[in-house]
């Protein structure tokens, strides 16, 4: 087991701390947009547009997605 579970746990806790990234997107958004989170959840959703946050969000994730381990 030795080297391939050391290799599987550290694969394992790199792409948690990747997934953590995403934890507050709406929340940083919101703020240098001036809105509220919430409104950012409604536009990710759907149910609302706007062109500059569905813009950031985009741009925020693709950020993210190139950090990828």
């Amino acid at each position: 087991m030795g080297t391939n579970s050391n290799h599987i746990n550290d694969r394992c806790a790199e792409l948690l701390r990747w997934h953590q990234k995403h934890l507050g997107l709406y929340a940083r958004i919101a703020a240098k947009h001036n809105v509220t989170p919430s409104y950012v959840s409604l536009i990710a959703k759907g149910f609302r547009r706007n062109q500059v946050i569905e813009t950031a969000l985009l741009r925020e994730l693709e950020r993210i997605r190139s950090e990828m381990p």
